[in-house]
């Protein structure tokens, strides 16, 4: 059925006032616009009391990602920065692998927390 937002408005008085069991109800607490105006307030609350949940949870987790890239070390933007970043673990693991087979013992970056 396509009509107007005056002709529904206007339909739906005409059902409410007609029928028996609807007139005895306050008009304040029927029809499509109190429905828009009772959902738009309960909205309203719900963001109200939610928003700030979410910001604080927004804030921890951005929070936690910072720390974790600070746990990634220096950033290696370049392919010359990643070169040069695997060639330093190569190494200590070529170390790490020397002493074990000597058997002696060295402590190394990355195995420190």
């Amino acid at each position: 059925m396509n009509c107007s937002i005056k002709e529904r408005n206007q339909n739906e008085a005409a059902f409410f006032s007609g029928n028996g069991a609807y007139r005895q109800l306050d008009c304040g607490s029927y029809g499509i616009e109190k429905l828009c105006d009772r959902l738009g307030d309960l909205l309203y609350e719900h963001l109200t009391k939610e928003l700030p949940k979410l910001q604080a949870e927004i804030n921890q987790k951005h929070e936690d990602n910072q720390y974790e890239l600070t746990q990634l070390g220096e950033p290696r933007e370049t392919l010359e920065d990643q070169k040069r970043y695997l060639i330093s673990l190569a190494q200590d693991f070529q170390a790490l692998t020397k002493a074990a087979v000597d058997g002696s013992v060295i402590v190394f970056r990355i195995f420190e927390t």
